[in-house]
């Protein structure tokens, strides 16, 4: 019998566990091996650990794990295997593990094998995942939506509402839900040596720019975004949510971009006042929002410094902060 000594998580706060209601999915060491283990809270479950070979794949054994991610039943973890292995998306369902596609794997275009990038993965609704790797050809973010292994983006790929320019940095964790694809990325253009960082979406082979660094602030236009943060972003019903500063503050707001392609809403920015309070959000750098929140049906949590806040149907509510106590 063995301990669990740590839970993983990476640095960049990418997510090495994913909850979805009912399951936990997550990443975690022992004092012997590192492995991969889901609960319903009440019972732990190993479904792989370093060491075993992967499934259907005979003398390959996991060296080690990345992202994990979770849809219903439905759960997958990007790994690493030997030294001539090194990436593949593995999918549980049912308790059954499978390879996806690994390091072997001809990607489109006959830009070569592919490749993966630790703990960048998610997977939607309908069984298609979204990956930050790319090829041996170079980085992108590549997609199997439709059965087939897409290019969503990567260095070669024209950048939507900035001609000229080319993808520098792709999001390192991409989202997808019901096949719309959401990332974070950086471009420059040589030709007037101009950067942007910006927000994108791709849906059936469609790129467009949700908002980048030259695109007003929905203030009343005074101010533009300058800079979106990682990890950033997150997409649900169609809606793209995603955290930005604006060259008004430094402090973070979240804002929507609705499928109905109105103008851009803000969910808390600098005139949002904490619940309860005659102060906004950008009160103080207590206050400020993080880069990590959470969209769901339509309700949007997020968190700051001093406690962990709702936004549902245009209104903020406090969940818990700093204030409150809890009985020993």
């Amino acid at each position: 019998m063995h301990a669990f000594l740590d839970v993983m998580d990476l640095p960049n706060r990418i997510g090495m566990m994913s909850w979805d209601g009912e399951t936990l999915v997550f990443v975690a060491g022992t004092e012997t091996a590192s492995g991969l283990y889901t609960t319903d809270g009440s019972t732990i479950t190993r479904v792989l650990v370093s060491g075993l070979e992967l499934p259907g794949q005979p003398g390959n054994p996991v060296v080690r794990f990345g992202g994990v991610t979770m849809n219903g039943s439905r759960f997958a973890a990007t790994l690493d295997g030997t030294q001539a292995f090194t990436g593949a998306i593995v999918q549980n369902v049912g308790g059954v593990s499978n390879v996806v596609v690994d390091n072997t794997t001809i990607a489109p275009d006959g830009m070569g094998t592919l490749t993966f990038t630790e703990g960048s993965l998610d997977i939607d609704e309908r069984n298609a995942f979204v990956w930050n790797g790319g090829t041996q050809q170079g980085a992108g973010i590549l997609t199997n939506t439709f059965g087939d292994i897409l290019p969503v983006a990567t260095g070669a790929t024209p950048v939507p509402g900035f001609a000229g320019a080319s993808f520098t940095s792709l999001s390192t964790r991409p989202i997808i839900d019901d096949g719309l694809i959401a990332f974070r990325a950086s471009s420059f253009r040589a030709g007037d040596f101009q950067f942007r960082t910006g927000v994108y979406t791709w849906d059936e082979g469609l790129l467009r720019s949700v908002a980048d660094s030259s695109t007003p602030a929905p203030d009343g236009g005074l101010h533009e975004f300058v800079n979106f943060l990682r990890p950033g972003v997150d997409v649900d019903n169609g809606t793209v949510y995603f955290a930005s500063r604006t060259s008004q503050t430094t402090s973070l707001g979240l804002y929507a971009s609705l499928p109905s392609g109105t103008p851009l809403e803000p969910v808390v920015d600098r005139f949002t006042l904490i619940p309860g309070s005659d102060d906004t959000f950008v009160a103080s750098p207590l206050h400020n929002v993080r880069d990590v929140f959470d969209a769901d049906n339509g309700v949007v949590a997020f968190s700051t410094g001093f406690g962990v806040y709702v936004n549902i149907d245009g209104e903020t509510l406090k969940v818990v902060d700093r204030d409150d106590t809890i009985d020993p």
